[in-house]
């Protein structure tokens, strides 16, 4: 459950906003308007966001499900688990037997607000913008990571040469570094970036930005990725975070195995409870949760409420 916030936190051109798009909604609630309940912390946070409620809500659901999924994903979230938390009612998000046994999963009472994925999509980019959150490339799922832009500041400045002493891997390692932090991070908000082919000097670091970011693809911080025919003297670069390639593979591997499994059923489809007891994801190490709401937030099922909890059922796609 999201923090509680305080009275008016959520502007009216937003509440106007979410009221018109009846489309998908979500159950989100926000508790009751008593400011009591709130801490110094909360509160700073919503000022620090423009008093922006919408901001608020999806920045601190990110921060949740970094809590919830932190065993096996250390730094980032999938947006498609945004969507699920803020735009599917949050139904993978719980736990608690009881909320599915009523016919919901996570889902609490109350006066909920609505928030569709535009309005989620339109969040997620301002965060990028004020530089809060940055997104990074999830190959093969057709997603994007969220991390917020002070952790990812923070491995990169923990970055360790992978390279002997001698070849001097040190200095050019923090020369790089330093070119990265001061002219990339915060200036490119991910997943990928774009660098003139060849480069030019860095300023006070020294070398060419091609230097550096050689070094970082080298160190695993950066992809190389296609220009396309359109961009020929351009360079395309992808954010990754340093030794993550386990969990990105989950993400794919997970996704297939849980769509095949369910595809087995005779109507394609399988209540929540029953794919937590049944499903051990053989080639994943992300967990059930976190492939049940990838499931949801990507849109490869509806959920069906029924008298014995929520099921999932397949989207047919041509």
């Amino acid at each position: 459950m999201l923090p509680r916030r305080p009275s008016g936190a959520l502007e009216k051109s937003e509440t106007a906003s979410v009221e018109q798009n009846t489309t998908k909604r979500a159950r989100v609630d926000w508790g009751d308007d008593n400011d009591d309940d709130w801490g110094e912390r909360e509160v700073g946070l919503l000022e620090s966001l423009g008093g922006s409620g919408r901001l608020y809500e999806i920045l601190t659901c990110v921060r949740r499900l970094r809590t919830k999924f932190q065993a096996t994903c250390p730094h980032f979230v999938s947006r498609t688990l945004v969507y699920d938390a803020l735009v599917g009612g949050g139904e993978a998000a719980d736990d608690n037997e009881d909320d599915e046994k009523a016919g919901g999963l996570g889902e609490t009472p109350g006066d909920p607000h609505v928030l569709s994925a535009t309005d989620v999509d339109i969040g997620l980019e301002e965060l990028k913008r004020k530089k809060v959150l940055m997104a990074l490339y999830l190959p093969g799922v057709g997603d994007v990571a969220l991390i917020e832009t002070d952790e990812y500041r923070e491995i990169v400045r923990r970055l360790k040469p992978r390279t002997p002493k001698r070849l001097n891997a040190p200095d050019s390692l923090r020369l790089a570094i330093e070119f990265f932090q001061e002219s990339i991070v915060g200036t490119h908000p991910g997943p990928t970036f774009q660098m003139p082919k060849g480069g030019g000097r860095s300023g006070g670091s020294g070398g060419t930005s091609t230097d550096h970011l050689d070094v970082l693809v080298k160190h695993d911080l950066l992809l190389r990725m296609p220009a396309g025919k359109n961009a020929p003297n351009v360079d395309v670069f992808a954010f990754k975070v340093p030794g993550s390639g386990q969990v990105v593979k989950s993400c794919v591997d997970g996704r297939l195995e849980l769509v095949s499994r369910i595809k087995r059923k005779r109507h394609q489809e399988m209540l929540v409870s029953k794919i937590r007891k049944e499903i051990k994801l053989r080639k994943s190490t992300l967990g059930i949760d976190w492939h049940i709401a990838d499931l949801i937030g990507s849109g490869l099922v509806n959920v069906v409420p029924t008298t014995v909890g929520s099921l999932l059922r397949l989207i047919a796609h041509e």
